[in-house]
């Protein structure tokens, strides 16, 4: 179970490439996942607030910025700043780019190495542990009570 009843997980992919986009959505959209696809750094800012999605896939080449630029965003931003990330580019990073590049729970992914399938069940178990410790934040809030 990744949510609460009649509640379905909510995936961003943030991808240029239209056609890659739409097969990554594809495989989430069989899993009974709300799926948001955004072409563009703006694109994805406004899918943050509109969609509030629970893990983001992130591409690094947009047309108007980049994927440096939207976690630097996403981190300016408590709701966000610790949102599950996988980054899944054709390029290898440094490790001061990977470190720029991490929000929550962060894997990068290599895109020539990788096939949607594998992406797929990365993202469905980071769901499921995001959704438990989600579960836990919210019983150890209402034991304090």
């Amino acid at each position: 179970m990744l949510c609460a009843a009649g509640e379905k997980a909510r995936i961003l992919i943030v991808e240029d490439d239209v056609d890659l986009a739409r097969i990554i959505a594809e495989v989430f959209a069989r899993e009974s996942i709300a799926v948001q696809v955004a072409h563009t750094f703006k694109e994805a800012i406004n899918a943050c607030f509109e969609f509030q999605p629970q893990l983001v896939v992130l591409d690094i080449g947009l047309p108007d910025g980049n994927g440096f630029d939207v976690v630097g965003w996403l981190r300016t931003h408590e709701r966000l700043a610790c949102l599950p990330l996988v980054v899944y580019s054709g390029r290898d990073f440094s490790t001061a780019e990977r470190e720029q590049l991490t929000l929550g729970p962060t894997h990068f992914l290599a895109k020539a190495q990788v096939q949607p399938q594998q992406l797929e069940e990365l993202v469905m178990t980071m769901l499921r542990r995001w959704h438990i410790e989600e579960a836990s934040k919210v019983e150890s809030l209402v034991s304090k009570q």
